[in-house]
C-alpha cells in the first residue's frame, strides 16, 4: 500500500472529519475566522497548518489532534458506508435483528480469538 505525503494525508483528514461533522468549508472556515478558500487550501494540502491550527479543527471537529494527523482505517469506513446502505431499505425491526446477528457473530470471533 503506497503511502501519502504527510501535509496530504493531515489535508485529507481535515476534509473527511469535515464532512463527517455534517460542516460546510464556509462553516469551518466562519468558525476558524478565515475565508472559505482558505479552509479548501487547507484541505488540498496548499497551505501549511499550524499545531494552533490543528487544535482549533480537533476541536471544531470533535476529535483528538491524532487523529487528525493519522489516516483512517479506509476499508473500515467503506465496510460501514456499504452495511448502511444495505440496511437503509429494512424496516427498523428488521435492522434491530441484523444488529444482533453481527453482534452476535463479532463476539463469536472475539471469543475464538481470545480462545
Amino acid at each position: 500500500m503506497a503511502t501519502l505525503p504527510f501535509t496530504t494525508e493531515v489535508a485529507g483528514n481535515i476534509a473527511l472529519r469535515r464532512k463527517k461533522a455534517g460542516l460546510t468549508q464556509a462553516q469551518v472556515a466562519e468558525k476558524i475566522s478565515v475565508e472559505k478558500e482558505t479552509v479548501s487550501r487547507l484541505e488540498s494540502g496548499k497551505i501549511s497548518l499550524t499545531v494552533d491550527r490543528l487544535q482549533q479543527l480537533a476541536l471544531i471537529f470533535g476529535c483528538s489532534l491524532t487523529d487528525l494527523l493519522n489516516a483512517p482505517d479506509a476499508s473500515i469506513e467503506q465496510q460501514a458506508k456499504t452495511l448502511a446502505d444495505m440496511l437503509r431499505p429494512l424496516s427498523v425491526e428488521e435492522r434491530e435483528a441484523v444488529m444482533r446477528f453481527v453482534g452476535d457473530v463479532v463476539r463469536l470471533f472475539m471469543s475464538r480469538r481470545n480462545a
